[in-house]
């Protein structure tokens, strides 16, 4: 890739900056002008580059590349007051998407910014920019037990700088007056369309399920269009959760179900416009142990082998669960390759994960960091604050020895300060200063080895056994919650941390785990190891 130079703009270059904002406009719609480009001189230009460096809370960065402008951004402070806040823009010319321009003009405006004390930075994103990623979840305006649950929507160009858009749907007709529930969103053309389940409840406790289609040509205003999918003979109401997708020319939607028999199951549609469903039966067989339901099911199509994603419901917790197998798109079939399913995350609070696809063909998941019943739930420390559950960082998915592993999205990296290296054997302590931090720790073999993070998070590995003893410390009674985890061998681990959350990656991501985990003021990591050990800490940033 060749290189590119990115400074900020001089009077000087006026007219290029003109000639490339006609470019860029023409090349896309998702910016606030088109080929015409601004309605300015290069002398105004000229004029507005010399006001803008006089500033101190705004600036005008221009990328160049062979001579010429491929991409600018812009911070804009505010007055006064208000100056600690500021508005940004961004533009990359099209035959340069991709190659981590954007980013690293983001990183530049961020470390502007810090340098000058703005703390809060405004991104305006077109609502039709379908080149952003969109995610809904689902949310209450206050933090309890249960509720007719909204579909809050926020936008991301770079999958670490979220815009909230506020509410996506919200329970307003017969069909969803008792809730809005989960579901999946897909783009066709210039248009956006979301499917949930419309949740409906009687004086006597009885349910009424319909998976619902809203519809949209600007990704924030959402007309309904109502029940597409009625519930079929077989299935009782708890039928919910529709993950929609396209495949051979034809769209594909799975739902959560739990069968008359009281057993979870996996119910298959297909359509050839998105409105009118054929129900082609279960996907599973029912002679395996599915539970008694079926949440959030998902299929993560990765060539020749397909994952199917269940929150599976059993006596004995809320589990996700993936199954490697192939899906018979002709049976409406998925043939597991083997006879059970691994936990996707072997953590003590995760569930309901979902993938998607980005337009360069990576499938990417996130997931709900929240699990248990609600008197755990409802006894966490951010209850008192307001919030109560977040959503995992974006993961990548990708097979390995035909198995799904995960790793952190690449973007995340340019979350990363003040890199640190440590290579040393027996008793190691560093501080992180910070409750956000990445870890990676290396060269792990053939040893017995422990962390310590904060007496928040303990691990130990015995090499004797290959097991992986993993504590987390309660925050409503003493001790530790415990975990045991198998490994052949613990080559690494990568561990993000922030004030209430780790996620942990071992071994390149064979396993994963993800808990709550409420840090104090205790900012010390020990580790214990018997060889020597490679360390790499970074500090992330803190908005």
């Amino acid at each position: 890739m060749e290189e590119f130079d990115i400074r900020e703009a001089a009077p000087k270059d006026a007219e290029k900056i003109i000639a490339y904002l006609a470019q860029v406009g023409g090349e896309t719609d998702y910016l606030s002008f088109g080929k015409e480009g601004l309605p300015i001189s290069t002398e105004e230009e000229e004029k507005f580059i010399q006001n803008i460096n006089k500033e101190e809370h705004s600036v005008l960065y221009v990328v160049w590349k062979n001579g010429e402008i491929i991409g600018d951004a812009s911070l804009s402070g505010f007055p006064r007051r208000m100056s600690h806040r500021a508005e940004f823009g961004i533009s990359v010319t099209k035959s340069e998407w991709g190659q981590g321009i954007g980013s690293a003009l983001l990183q530049k405006i961020i470390d502007y910014a810090k340098e000058h004390t703005i703390e809060l930075i405004n991104l305006e994103v077109r609502s039709d920019n379908i080149r952003a990623i969109h995610v809904f979840y689902q949310w209450l305006p206050d933090v309890v037990p249960q509720g007719n649950k909204i579909w809050r929507h926020c936008v991301s160009e770079d999958l670490i700088h979220w815009s909230d858009q506020g509410c996506g749907l919200k329970p307003e007709e017969w069909y969803e007056k008792n809730g809005c529930y989960s579901g999946s969103g897909i783009t066709e053309g210039d248009s956006y369309y979301l499917f949930y389940t419309g949740n409906v409840r009687d004086s006597e406790g009885g349910r009424e399920t319909y998976q619902c289609l809203a519809s949209s040509s600007d990704g924030v205003n959402f007309h309904k269009e109502g029940p597409v999918v009625y519930l079929p003979e077989g299935y009782t109401p708890h039928f919910r959760d529709p993950k929609v997708w396209k495949k051979n020319g034809r769209w594909w939607m799975v739902v959560g179900a739990q069968t008359k028999e009281l057993k979870g199951n996996v119910a298959l549609f297909v359509s050839d416009d998105l409105k009118k469903w054929q129900w082609k039966g279960n996907m599973l067989d029912s002679s395996m142990d599915w539970g008694y339901m079926c949440e959030c099911p998902d299929l993560a199509d990765m060539g020749e082998r397909q994952f199917l994603i269940v929150s599976r419901q059993k006596e004995d917790g809320c589990k996700g669960m993936v199954f490697a197998g192939i899906m018979d798109y002709e049976q409406g079939r998925f043939h597991i390759s083997e006879d059970t399913g691994v936990l996707l995350d072997e953590g003590f609070d995760f569930y309901a994960p979902q993938t998607f696809t980005d337009e360069s063909g990576r499938r990417l998941l996130m997931g709900w960091i929240g699990a248990g019943e609600i008197e755990y739930q409802m006894s966490q420390p951010t209850v008192k604050e307001g919030w109560l559950h977040v959503l995992t960082i974006p993961r990548e998915v990708y097979v390995k020895n035909d198995r799904l592993y995960q790793k952190p999205a690449e973007e995340l990296k340019h979350l990363r300060k003040n890199e640190e290296s440590i290579c040393g054997t027996g008793e190691i302590a560093i501080d992180r200063h910070s409750k956000c931090m990445e870890i990676l720790a290396e060269g792990l073999e053939n040893q017995t080895i422990t962390f310590d993070f904060g007496k928040v998070i303990k691990f130990l590995y015995k090499k004797e056994s290959g097991n992986l003893l993993v504590f987390r410390k309660k925050w409503n009674g003493e001790g530790y919650d415990e975990k045991e985890i198998h490994l052949d061998k613990l080559e690494d681990f990568r561990i993000y941390l922030d004030q209430s959350t780790a996620e942990i990656f071992l071994n390149q991501g064979e396993k994963v785990l993800t808990m709550k985990s409420y840090f104090t003021e205790d900012t010390l990591i020990h580790m214990n190891s018997e060889l020597q050990i490679k360390v790499k800490t970074w500090l992330l940033e803190e908005e």
